[in-house]
């Protein structure tokens, strides 16, 4: 009873642990602001970090 106790304790322990997001990128984004970045790096950035509130089609 006590290794399975143990193993879910370990197991717990290190999901809390992680909390960087990392993200490989080819160059930086131009801009932290969802309203004003016009690059493809920073849609990368904001898809990994913000939901989506609209999305951009063949009419916008």
């Amino acid at each position: 009873m006590r290794i399975p106790s143990l193993f879910g304790l370990l197991c717990f322990s290190c999901a809390v642990q992680s909390q960087n997001l990392r993200i490989g990128l080819a160059e930086d984004p131009d801009v932290l602001d969802p309203t004003m970045a016009r690059t493809f790096v920073g849609r990368i950035v904001f898809s990994a970090l913000c939901d989506k509130l609209f999305d951009l089609d063949e009419k916008l």
